[in-house]
């Protein structure tokens, strides 16, 4: 979105990074989300002005793109249908990574929205404790990004005694999937969710043991690329 950014900003080479990244992967299992989010930013904003984030209008659409792309076993440039999403204000003052280095005293808090449709009865267990969904008290605090699922950690497991199919899933992320995780919960019976930067388990054998309906890997690009955790999926 080269268009919002100041003049003369530094603008990393986007297309060589993804170039990279696609000669080890899958293209046909690549869910590239530029085209659909720079089509979205058109009337809504998709990434906040002050953190690196996307906005939930950026993560609801990286949901659709996902739940297209398994009805049609196709990475689609538009979304043919789009879903309703029910929605509540969490904050008007969010003050994101950005201001954090940047500290610009005209800076104006921003919106951040959290879902409000999310299935009863959620069970949410992080790092072998009880958690949950949304921890609004770190509405309170400075890192209100953290109000989903409380943060991140190692390992998260989020169950739904009454899901929609039996369907697990596997994902493996950076914290852009945390604001994306709520849209996906009615879905699934379990979802296990797993950070590299603080997992030292084997993850081929929660592969095993589970049987995963599905597997999901969920990052921010320059952060996917630049991951240094990677050779754990292979332990």
């Amino acid at each position: 979105l080269t268009d919002k950014l100041p003049a003369n900003a530094y603008v990393y080479d986007h297309e060589k990074l993804y170039n990279k990244v696609l000669k080890t992967t899958d293209k046909d299992r690549f869910i590239d989300l530029r085209k659909l989010l720079k089509e979205k930013s058109k009337e809504d904003r998709v990434y906040f002005h002050t953190d690196h984030h996307w906005t939930l209008n950026g993560a609801y659409e990286g949901y659709l793109a996902y739940t297209n792309y398994l009805e049609t076993g196709k990475v689609q440039d538009e979304i043919s249908e789009y879903k309703e999403s029910e929605e509540t204000l969490g904050s008007d003052k969010f003050f994101g990574t950005i201001y954090s280095k940047v500290m610009d005293s005209s800076a104006k808090g921003e919106d951040l929205y959290i879902q409000t449709d999310i299935p009863e009865g959620i069970k949410v267990t992080c790092d072998g404790k009880e958690g949950e969904v949304y921890d609004e008290e770190k509405l309170k605090e400075k890192d209100k990004y953290a109000v989903f699922f409380g943060g991140n950690y190692a390992q998260m497991t989020i169950e739904n005694p009454s899901a929609t199919s039996d369907k697990t899933l596997l994902v493996i992320k950076d914290s852009f999937a945390n604001s994306m995780l709520p849209y996906m919960l009615s879905e699934y019976k379990k979802i296990d969710v797993l950070d590299l930067r603080y997992y030292m388990g084997s993850i081929k054998a929660l592969i095993a043991e589970n049987k995963y309906s599905e597997e999901l890997i969920l990052y921010e690009m320059s952060n996917f690329a630049e991951d240094r955790n990677m050779y754990k999926l292979a332990m």
